[in-house]
């Protein structure tokens, strides 16, 4: 068969689809019509969940920073009045009230967002500064289930401190431990030894030397290690 010959039946099988496909179009314009406007529709809820959600990230955002700015305002020495214009505070626990509804705001208006979820924890921080240890408890085990694994071990660990300083030491206990056993970018094996070894440090200081000796074994050069080595030197006196 010449080229020319296939070719023209090329073109004529294209034509036939391409009539049959039209054809059926025709037939079934309604049902096309249809789907292209379900399509249109899904397209259009997503993009809109995608914008808004953007949207919230964004605010949650700026209004957890307003809340920091807050929480990181200078504490004054004792005796000095505050200066007009500048936010300070005369202690710690006054700073914490302050900043402590800012971060409720953000937790309650963007509970889905990641700066909501650090706002909450952060209600926690406050709280526990303030001195309320039982609600700074439940806020952050809320925070430690709601969160990123990395958000989780920080709620995690400040739940153990709770603890430790409640006389509640195997609650703490255990939160260390698991800590070591997964540690995260924000509380690392050698940060969760540290506390596990300042619990043991009065009541089994052999304990503690092991835990500070992993350490310097595992960070040498870390001022993890330095710290370490400071608090054996420490337990010898």
């Amino acid at each position: 068969m010449r080229s020319t010959e296939r070719h023209q039946l090329k073109q004529d099988k294209f034509a036939a689809t391409t009539a049959e496909t039209y054809s059926w179009a025709l037939e079934h314009r309604n049902e096309v019509i249809a789907a292209g406007v379900a399509i249109i529709i899904v397209l259009g809820i997503a993009l809109g969940i995608y914008l808004y959600t953007q949207r919230q990230s964004q605010q949650a955002s700026v209004a957890l920073n307003q809340a920091m700015r807050t929480y990181t305002a200078p504490i004054r020495p004792a005796g000095m009045p505050a200066e007009q214009g500048q936010e300070s505070y005369a202690s710690i626990a006054e700073r914490a009230n302050a900043s402590r509804p800012k971060f409720q705001s953000v937790a309650d208006s963007y509970p889905h967002t990641d700066a909501g979820k650090m706002a909450l924890y952060m209600v926690g921080i406050t709280e526990t500064e303030a001195g309320n240890n039982s609600a700074a408890e439940a806020t952050l085990k809320k925070a430690a289930e709601n969160g990123s694994k990395d958000l989780a071990a920080l709620a995690n660990i400040a739940l153990a401190n709770i603890y430790a300083g409640s006389g509640r030491d195997q609650q703490a206990v255990d939160i260390y431990k698991g800590l070591i056993e997964k540690p995260t970018n924000t509380v690392t094996k050698s940060a969760a030894r540290m506390a596990l070894a300042q619990v043991y440090a009065t009541k089994d200081p052999a304990k503690a030397r092991e835990l500070y000796e992993e350490i310097k074994k595992d960070d040498p050069n870390s001022a993890a290690s330095t710290l370490a080595n400071n608090r054996l030197e420490a337990l010898k006196q």
